[in-house]
This record gives structure tokens, C-alpha cells and sequence, in this order.
């Protein structure tokens, strides 16, 4: 209850489900990298019943918030890395959620990660990836970052522009199609976009 207060503060978890949910195409398994607790993903599947989720996370734990009415809906894989999925899994996700996870990602590690996500669209290169991150340059974004460096103790965290993602996946992906979602209106400074390999992704330009 402590911790859905304090993530309040800094992000509407509601407008983040209702801005990311339409970007997953219908009855799609989605991969959710970082996923942590999963309280994000309940918001998600309650309004997307049609979907089903695979979370993992390189720590310990992962998925201990989903609610008892979508436990049936997710696979938790806790101690594992996207390489480490690519390595045991099969699974061909038609989306993969990152939810507040890349300004986690130490700046020299950030080119590797989407390398990795990379080789996980090139299994499936229709698969839509969306990323819910922070915008740099307003009160709460750094609110957000120091209660990450301060608070939580992660001294790796920086914040990412959309614009410096956008530049980053072009550098690892090549050309991809890129559309953002109206988060950034809704509940600014949160934005999330989706980009995708292929060419019928609804673009919309960064504003």
C-alpha cells in the first residue's frame, strides 16, 4: 500500500495503462522486461483481457503485486535477463512492454540492452515494443530521479529524452517505425512510444 502511494506521486499508473494498452495488438503474449512488482501490468490487464503476459527481471522477484485475477494470465521468470530469455526460451511475443526501466540501465550497458532487444525482434521482427520512460527538464521528472538516486539507492539512474531514445534505437535498430502515445499530454513528464521493424506500425511525430 506504502509503495502504490509513493509510485503516485510520480506517475499515474491508470493514463499509463489506458495511453500503452492500444498500442498491443489484439490477443498478443507480451514480454515485460524489468517488470518488477507488476502493479503497473494489473492496470494493463484489466483492460486488455484478451492478452497474456511473460514478465522477467533480473532480481529475485518479479510479479509479487498481480492481482489473484490475472495470476493465471502471467509467467514469472525472476532472475533472468533478455539474454538469458533468448537463450532458454522459445516464445515469439507479439509485444514487449519496458516500462521504467531504461534510466535504470547504466548509460555504457544502454547500447547493449536494445542490442539484445534487438536480436529478440529479429525472431519476430512484426513484434511492437513499447517504452514507458521519464522526460528530463521538469520538477517532478527530477523529483523522480532523486528520490531513484537517493530513496531507492540506484546511483546509476539518468533520466533519457524521448528524443535520445529515439536516436539510440536508430542507432541499433536502423530504420524502424516510430509512433508516440499521447502519455506525454496525459501525464506529463511520463511518456511512452512504441516503434516497430515493420512498416504498418500508425506513427505519429514526437512533440
Amino acid at each position: 500500500m506504502v509503495a502504490r502511494y509513493y509510485r503516485a506521486i510520480f506517475v499515474d499508473l491508470k493514463k499509463v495503462a489506458a495511453s500503452v494498452s492500444n498500442r498491443i495488438p489484439a490477443h498478443s503474449h507480451v514480454l515485460d522486461i524489468g517488470g518488477g512488482d507488476g502493479e503497473p501490468l494489473n492496470h494493463i490487464l484489466s483492460l486488455r483481457p484478451d492478452i497474456r503476459v511473460t514478465m522477467i527481471d533480473v532480481t529475485s522477484s518479479v510479479g509479487s503485486a498481480i492481482r489473484k485475477e490475472f495470476v493465471q494470465r502471467v509467467t514469472r521468470w525472476p532472475g533472468t535477463s533478455i539474454r538469458a530469455f533468448l537463450d532458454r526460451s522459445s516464445i515469439f511475443p507479439e509485444a514487449v512492454l519496458i516500462s521504467d526501466v531504461v534510466h535504470h540501465v547504466p548509460l555504457k550497458m544502454r547500447e547493449a540492452f536494445f542490442r539484445d532487444i534487438a536480436e529478440l525482434t529479429r525472431r519476430s521482427p512484426s513484434t511492437v515494443v513499447i517504452i514507458k520512460d521519464v522526460e528530463p527538464g521538469t520538477f517532478r521528472a527530477s523529483l523522480s530521479y532523486l528520490a531513484d538516486r537517493y530513496i531507492t539507492g540506484d546511483r546509476n539512474v539518468a533520466l533519457i529524452s524521448r528524443m535520445e531514445l529515439k536516436e539510440l534505437i536508430m542507432k541499433v535498430w536502423g530504420s524502424v517505425v516510430w509512433s508516440e502515445t499521447d502519455l506525454f499530454t496525459r501525464d506529463r513528464p511520463n511518456y511512452a512510444v512504441a516503434f516497430s521493424a515493420k512498416q504498418d506500425l500508425d506513427v505519429s511525430p514526437l512533440s
